[in-house]
């Protein structure tokens, strides 16, 4: 789903050999979150406008040309967290409102007609006080799940009509969602200790009942995980943060997650650097996104792209 976000706007080539074209970037206080594309024509991008509010653009030409939708205010979306589209018509975004300006509230917004308009699906109330959520994934137009901060996961089997909240075994900050089918999917995570640098409480959630129950295949790794993508449901990647002097990580299982080996990504000249997103479009090709602090250099940022 993040993937995406670099194919369109990557300013920086990243090697003399890299065949990238920049097709969208901001000079204002604006930043992408997400983006998703609905085919290979058709795509958006969420993003936040410094004290305004969320903001969407929509390419029907492969990103050639952008258009953005009516700018929402801060009481409806100030900030975003993904975007997701199980068909061509049916999408849904993460976000977070702040009531009366003054109290953040989690958000799920839907639309119908490839998000040329969108309507409040759940949240935005006085009960998602403080609430967020990291990502949302729905395998097809009636099931759905969103996860967040302190292992929330909610499930919908009637497309985003009611919310069931699910179980998790064990407590983190939920990143990334991944389903094959209705029935069986994973969920990675972690936190990210501010003192040490150090990313901490990695996890990896398992269920094959649609959520009623989950295990964690990995639970307190020294890592902070952001993305998983499974080809089949065998053979999957996890990918995210070590620690403040390391390349991103990657995780990766042959077995279904009953064991996964870890795989340093590569060093860059610009730094130690995180991974945010993984995403294999078939089972031998396989792209990461990510981005760092420049090395000595305060509030300097790069992104990495790897394939």
């Amino acid at each position: 789903m993040r993937i995406f976000i670099l194919l369109c706007v990557t300013i920086t080539v990243l090697s003399a050999a890299a065949h990238w074209e920049t097709r969208h970037y901001e000079t204002t206080d604006n930043g992408f979150m997400d983006a998703a594309a609905l085919d290979s024509m058709v795509g958006m991008l969420c993003g936040v406008r410094d004290n305004v509010g969320v903001i969407l653009y929509k390419t029907t030409n492969g990103g050639e040309t952008w258009q953005e939708t009516n700018p929402w205010t801060i009481e409806q979306a100030m900030f975003c967290f993904a975007l997701q589209f199980p068909d061509q018509n049916a999408g849904y975004m993460t976000a977070m409102g702040i009531l009366m300006s003054l109290f953040p509230c989690g958000a799920l917004y839907k639309t119908t007609d490839a998000g040329n308009t969108w309507t409040l699906n759940y949240g935005l109330t006085m009960s998602f006080l403080n609430l967020f959520w990291d990502d949302v994934f729905f395998i097809d137009l009636n099931n759905g799940w969103l996860a967040g901060p302190n292992s929330d996961i909610r499930y919908t089997a009637n497309g985003g009509a009611a919310w069931t909240i699910q179980t998790a075994p064990v407590q983190s900050s939920l990143k990334s969602i991944y389903f094959v089918n209705p029935s069986e999917g994973w969920i990675v995570g972690g936190d990210y200790d501010t003192i040490t640098g150090q990313g901490t409480n990695g996890l990896i959630l398992h269920t094959t009942d649609a959520g009623t129950n989950w295990t964690a295949q990995l639970s307190n790794a020294p890592l902070q995980l952001w993305g998983v993508h499974f080809i089949d449901n065998i053979n999957g990647w996890v990918c995210g943060y070590k620690d403040s002097t390391s390349p991103g990580v990657f995780l990766n299982t042959t077995d279904g997650g009953n064991n996964w080996t870890e795989i340093a990504a590569p060093s860059v000249s610009n730094g130690p650097y995180g991974l945010y997103a993984v995403d294999f479009p078939d089972p031998l090709i396989g792209f990461a996104a990510g981005g760092g602090n420049r090395s000595g250099w305060s509030g300097s940022y790069f992104g990495v792209f790897l394939k």
